[in-house]
């Protein structure tokens, strides 16, 4: 199996039970990412988060993914996200778990919703910061530095050059470099919604009318509307 999954850049785990997560995060040495998937089991995580759990996590250089696409674009999810993320962050006291932010499944009534489920930089940076609470450098190092990091240990791994310690899976100037890239992409990307007022606004307009379509108000505003 090691040699199918060395065909492979990246490989990601998606735990379903208590005894899988716990196994994805000690045992599972090829895993680059583990997801947290909020969207199966009500507001509630189909495990529990243990600060052991994410020890082995951090000690093998491995990431935690988490999707907010189904929480944007569907309302009951959006309970279930805050409740993965405060989970993580109260087993994760004192350490300083990888965290990436990626889109996920972007379904809606059958449909492929693509860019409408997607958000610049600057955007989740936010998301990352206020509704998911997590800290200014966990935030930022969500769309940048863990990313790249993630990406540098899937190389190694194929390559059979994984070392012990996440710390040592990239160099100083690669961190920089990475660091750079993403303010430039964030500046772009704050350009361009400068620019492009009207299709934010078209999108705004399309996000209210799900809201309403779903039975909310302004009632149910929990920091995603402006998302």
């Amino acid at each position: 199996h090691e040699q199918l999954l060395d065909e492979y850049d990246l490989i990601s785990i998606s735990p379903t039970s208590d005894a899988t997560f716990q196994s994805a995060c000690a045992n599972a040495t090829v895993a680059d990412i583990i997801t947290l998937d909020y969207t199966t089991r009500g507001l509630r995580l189909p495990y529990r988060i243990r600060s052991a759990d994410v020890k082995a996590v951090i000690e093998r250089g491995a990431a935690f993914e988490i999707c907010i696409a189904p929480a944007l674009l569907h309302l009951k999810q959006r309970k279930a996200l805050i409740h993965a993320c405060r989970e993580l962050l109260n087993s994760s006291l004192g350490l300083k778990p990888h965290v990436i932010i990626s889109s996920g499944d972007r379904i809606l009534d059958g449909s492929d919703l693509g860019a409408l489920a997607l958000r610049i930089p600057g955007d989740l940076v936010n998301l990352c910061k206020t509704v998911m609470q997590f800290d200014d450098n966990t935030a930022n190092k969500a769309i940048g530095e863990a990313a790249v990091q993630v990406i540098q240990r899937g190389e190694m791994r194929r390559f059979g050059r994984i070392e012990a310690s996440d710390a040592q899976l990239i160099t100083k100037k690669e961190l920089l470099l990475a660091g750079k890239k993403h303010q430039n992409d964030t500046q772009k990307g704050n350009m361009i919604s400068d620019g492009g007022d009207k299709k934010r606004n078209g999108e705004k307009a399309t996000a209210a009318m799900r809201t309403e379509s779903d039975g909310s108000g302004d009632d149910n505003d929990d920091g995603f509307i402006a998302m």
